[in-house]
């Protein structure tokens, strides 16, 4: 499962974008929350706050971007999506306020990823375990940023489909019953491993370096 990207504005929760050791956007909100849990906008880190709207609860997080590159914008992204793909919570906003559409693409590009589930086909899988997250929004100033990243997107999309498609055959091969599959992965595993440049091709490919 991965979850879309919509440009919408309403949703539950809400995430806000902090740089390393920068002012906190809601101070009088989170100076406590962040104080307490180390909070200091490094890339990836994130402290959140549940509160009471009406009879629903809300979600508030800050998200660390670090010294604000490409990657830690890609890194946050990610953390996002981890921290609420299998949370309950179906709809998240991202408040980019002027970020250059750039980093908002890699911000997306990190969400989509990090999404992707190995055990997507698992039907035994328990309630608690299963992903809700649907909808992510990204709300932005710069208009510009709807065009860039639908852009950066169809660079991307075949690329990175192409590895999940290819790690998800290997993970359904591997819990085949057949022994003649199995046999098959194993003998087109030890082919690449013994293939010293595609092997060390492959793991540059894979971790983004091609």
């Amino acid at each position: 499962m991965i979850p879309t990207l919509r440009w919408r504005a309403v949703c539950v929760s809400l995430a806000l974008l902090v740089g390393k050791d920068a002012p906190l956007p809601q101070p009088g909100l989170m100076g406590a929350a962040a104080k307490l849990g180390r909070f200091e906008g490094d890339a990836g880190s994130i402290i959140e706050h549940v509160y009471a709207e009406g009879d629903d609860a809300r979600r508030l997080l800050l998200v660390g971007i670090g010294g604000g590159t490409v990657e830690e914008y890609e890194k946050a992204g990610a953390a996002l999506t981890a921290k609420l793909l299998t949370s309950g919570e179906t709809e998240l906003l991202i408040d980019a306020g002027g970020v250059d559409a750039q980093r908002i693409a890699r911000l997306a590009t990190g969400v989509v990823l990090r999404g992707w589930r190995h055990d997507r086909y698992r039907t035994k899988l328990a309630a608690k375990h299963k992903p809700t997250l649907e909808n992510i929004s990204i709300v932005t100033t710069d208009p510009g940023a709807a065009a860039v990243t639908e852009g950066y997107h169809q660079r991307r999309h075949w690329d990175v489909r192409a590895r999940v498609t290819g790690i998800d055959l290997l993970n359904r091969a591997s819990m085949a019953s057949l022994p003649v599959l199995r046999d098959l992965r194993a003998m087109a595993l030890n082919a690449l491993y013994a293939a010293g440049p595609v092997r060390h091709g492959l793991m540059r490919t894979g971790l983004g370096l091609r």
